[in-house]
């Protein structure tokens, strides 16, 4: 057994088996590692290890879970790295797909039944891949352009509708794109949102009829109203006190973590009313470093 599994469970911090806690995966941009904390007491995580290092992970973004199977962008070498976390303490490394031809400084991934989506920040697009055997992906396809996306960043589902965001200005930037999803396998551009609103929009989050856009430039989070998916619709904003260069997001339960990459802390908000977040804390340890990517086991 993992060492640092085994004496947390000696502390005794928690009576529940590692399957019933709740954990936090947040990716170190610089340090290429990713860490991980409990978060089984939402808003008291608790650090307990780490996973990945230069020898498996270069600037690690985005994360992904289906299963027992995580996915870790790597935008510093143009791949995917694939884990098992049957022990969600203790990830194992199983292989890596994707490289150059495939993926160019890829940054989110979102996954919808057998079907991933991955963003090409560099190509203008999103990768398409069939992960019906979890372990072997199969890429099956690509969408968008350079006239839908310019540096596409975060990715979010609700339903069939697909968001993406648009990060830079012109011809197409500062926007979050619309995509009819009803085949997964073939995205149908519907329309984009957002001009005048979203400054450098990199993650997304939703919870119900409420999406999340964290602007990167401004550091603030805007929230929209996707009752109609297919017109969202600017509620207000948040977070100008708290954020620092706020890139991606993870919600469980009435909880919302923000990534700070600009002083390498998370942000925890309660959205009990998720279109009036409120800040209850922050974390980091000296464990993060330039934080990206959240993800929150099942």
């Amino acid at each position: 057994m993992n060492t640092i599994c085994r004496d947390f469970e000696n502390e005794g911090r928690s009576r529940l088996g590692v399957r019933a806690r709740k954990f936090l995966y947040a990716g170190n941009l610089t340090g290429s590692t990713v860490q991980i904390y409990d978060i089984t007491n939402r808003t008291a995580p608790v650090h307990i290890g780490q996973f990945g290092g230069t020898e498996e992970l270069a600037a690690p973004c985005g994360m992904a879970i289906t299963g027992n199977v995580l996915y870790v962008v790597n935008a510093g070498d143009h791949t995917v790295e694939i884990y098992n976390i049957s022990n969600p303490a203790a990830p194992v490394r199983v292989s890596q797909f994707g490289g150059v031809g495939e993926l160019v400084n890829p940054n989110a991934i979102m996954i919808t039944g057998n079907t991933m989506y991955v963003t090409n920040l560099l190509a203008n697009n999103v990768e398409i891949y069939n992960i019906a055997n979890p372990l072997a992906p199969v890429r099956v396809g690509e969408f968008g352009s350079a006239a839908e996306l310019n540096n596409p960043n975060g990715l979010a589902i609700t339903g069939s509708t697909l968001y993406v965001s648009s990060a830079f200005p012109n011809p197409s930037g500062n926007l979050i794109e619309i995509y009819d999803i009803s085949n997964p396998l073939a995205p149908a551009h519907v329309s984009g949102f957002g001009a005048g609103e979203l400054v450098h929009p990199i993650g997304l989050a939703i919870t119900g009829t409420t999406l999340y856009a964290a602007n990167f430039d401004t550091n603030v989070v805007d929230i929209y109203n996707i009752s109609n998916p297919l017109a969202p619709v600017n509620v207000t904003e948040f977070g100008s006190s708290d954020l620092n260069r706020p890139i991606e997001m993870a919600i469980t339960g009435s909880i919302l973590y923000v990534a700070n990459n600009g002083d390498s802390t998370i942000e925890l908000y309660d959205i009990l009313n998720p279109v009036s977040p409120v800040h209850v804390g922050e974390f980091n340890g000296q464990h993060l470093s330039s934080p990206f990517g959240l993800v929150i086991t099942p």
